[in-house]
């Protein structure tokens, strides 16, 4: 819920009505309408107290930048929360992966059937994380997302507007 994506997809449930819950390592100060709970998705007992008595559950935990913590994160962290999806009945698992996963290609259109060749940590822990989504979740709507490059107002990435020249007759 801290995250770019994480912050926009609650701010549509919110303004759809439903209540939010969100699990952080970190005591942030979150829009109004989001419950906080403070835990890890690496922490077993942290992830089925926040799990109780949830209907939805959007996956958006992700390590970008520490490669020695990425496999825990990205993967074990994955693992963790599905452990506990089916127990706890949840209805609705939407997984953030990336693009990524699909590796260097020369094709003009990718999609889901394209082949996976991930490159780095992090894209081969999106990738190994996906395939344990995959493998679904009883009575469950399991869908993965793959984004490319997230940007927003803050953080606007690498992508740099021309400077505009205006001519004069």
């Amino acid at each position: 819920a801290s995250g770019m994506m994480g912050s926009r997809i609650c701010e549509k449930l919110i303004s759809r009505g439903y209540t939010v819950r969100a699990l952080s390592r970190q005591k942030l100060l979150l829009g109004k309408n989001i419950e906080l709970f403070n835990g890890d998705i690496l922490n077993e007992e942290d992830l089925k107290a926040f799990m109780k008595d949830a209907q939805f559950f959007f996956h958006c935990a992700a390590e970008l930048k520490d490669e020695s913590r990425m496999w825990a994160v990205n993967v074990r962290g994955t693992e963790n929360i599905l452990k506990y999806a089916e127990e706890f009945g949840i209805n609705y698992f939407c997984h953030l992966s990336s693009a990524g996963v699909i590796g260097g290609t020369n094709l003009k259109l990718a999609d889901e059937l394209t082949p996976c060749n991930p490159r780095n940590t992090y894209e081969k822990s999106k990738w190994a994380a996906e395939q344990i989504v995959t493998r679904g979740i009883k009575g469950c709507k399991v869908v993965i997302l793959r984004p490319t490059n997230v940007i927003d107002e803050k953080r606007q990435g690498i992508l740099i507007l021309p400077h505009r020249r205006s001519f004069v007759d």
